[in-house]
């Protein structure tokens, strides 16, 4: 059995982006998480998995500008796409993550990982000891 493809994750620097599939630098430690992903899984079933993506794809429209803005990112973005095909395929736990929510599948792909991560940690705190004192957002 052949090992699944993984996506290459690093620490945040900042380098020009020539793409959404372009490293960011040698080791394409910098950017939004939609620019880092570099391979996708082997599909057990192509065609189920695309047929899978693609029906959800068509039916998120109820998200808004969020539907528009993350069809545009993927549109832009092939190994995402077939990263997201590879999760309806083989991770029916990870695709009910990102299917469920548009809105918040887009955050992620939009987001620095490791700032994303920091903040998601430090709303974790007690907001008297947050050095802000707003809201933390999902």
């Amino acid at each position: 059995m052949t090992p699944p493809r993984t996506i290459s994750l690093g620490t945040s620097s900042r380098h020009q982006q020539t793409g959404p599939d372009s490293p960011s630098s040698p080791d394409n430690s910098a950017g939004p998480l939609v620019q880092r992903i570099k391979a996708a899984p082997l599909l057990a079933d192509p065609d189920a998995a695309r047929e899978r993506f693609e029906t959800w794809l068509g039916g998120i429209d109820g998200f808004g500008d969020a539907a528009a803005d993350l069809r545009t990112l993927l549109d832009g973005a092939p190994k995402a796409r077939d990263l997201l095909i590879g999760l309806a395929d083989g991770s029916p736990y990870l695709w009910d993550l990102v299917s469920t929510d548009a809105p918040r599948l887009l955050r992620l792909l939009t987001a620095e990982p490791e700032i994303h991560l920091a903040t998601l940690l430090a709303c974790r705190l007690p907001p008297r000891i947050r050095k802000s004192r707003r809201p933390c957002a999902g």
